[in-house]
């Protein structure tokens, strides 16, 4: 069935209503490209870094204030293993976990009166924000974002796509960019678009498009890819999502 952009739309700005609790699995592939130099004619941009090892998310959430974001950052030298981080909040209190070592901690009031904000390089999360806030932050796992930022075109005329990697109708593939398809109007919350100062620069860094593939069961993307000038920037595929899972969250999860 041929969905419509409002449907498509209000499915994601509807994804976290009634998750109590949340765990997903992604995994995200750099293609990254080096500036051009400004001639007087067009010229194709240089891949470089193509071999670059994919990166390792996860994230686990449980109402009303745990949560937990693991993510992997660049080893150095450049070419040595990535790097674990996880960034652990449980009411006012935070922890930052490198290569399963707290190398930081603190309380989010603390944070607050201290002004630890964007400028300090805070890649592992915000810990001036609570947990919930700290969801917001991850677009991987914020549909609401994108939803409110971006136009939508469906892009699901014929199933299944050359590129289809879930292989399931009720994910839906998305064309998104900043072009008016009326949701302009759209009411936003706190944390919920893609301009907000703490979201990552990395989700839309080389990207003129982005591509969404949307579950319409949970409203959730399950793989979002950015497309430059000389084709795909990055692609994050979530290879595992589940929403209030039978078996909950287990507690040692958002120990540190």
């Amino acid at each position: 069935m041929q969905r419509t952009v409002d449907e498509v739309r209000q499915r994601m700005l509807h994804a976290w209503d009634g998750v109590q609790s949340l765990r997903a699995y992604g995994t995200e592939k750099i293609y990254r490209v080096a500036p051009a130099d400004r001639l007087n004619h067009p010229e194709f941009l240089t891949p470089i870094a193509v071999s670059i090892e994919p990166y390792h998310y996860q994230a686990w959430w449980q109402a009303p204030h745990s949560w937990r974001h693991d993510r992997e950052r660049p080893g150095h030298p450049f070419g040595s293993p990535h790097t674990p981080v996880s960034y652990i909040g449980v009411g006012g209190d935070w922890w930052v976990k490198i290569n399963g070592v707290v190398q930081k901690s603190g309380t989010v009031a603390e944070s607050q009166r201290t002004h630890q904000m964007e400028g300090d390089d805070l890649w592992f999360g915000r810990p001036y924000l609570s947990p919930w806030e700290n969801v917001s932050v991850w677009t991987w796992l914020n549909p609401q974002a994108w939803a409110n930022s971006l136009g939508l075109v469906i892009n699901d005329g014929c199933y299944p796509l050359p590129d289809d990697v879930f292989h399931d109708p009720a994910i839906v593939h998305v064309i998104a960019g900043y072009w008016d398809d009326g949701g302009a109007d759209l009411s936003v919350e706190p944390g919920q678009h893609l301009s907000d100062p703490n979201k990552s620069a990395d989700d839309l860094m080389d990207t003129n498009i982005v591509q969404l593939w949307v579950d319409m069961r949970t409203g959730f993307c399950r793989r979002i890819t950015g497309e430059g000038a000389n084709g795909r920037s990055w692609d994050m595929i979530i290879t595992d999502l589940t929403v209030n899972p039978v078996d909950g969250i287990a507690p040692e999860i958002f120990r540190p």
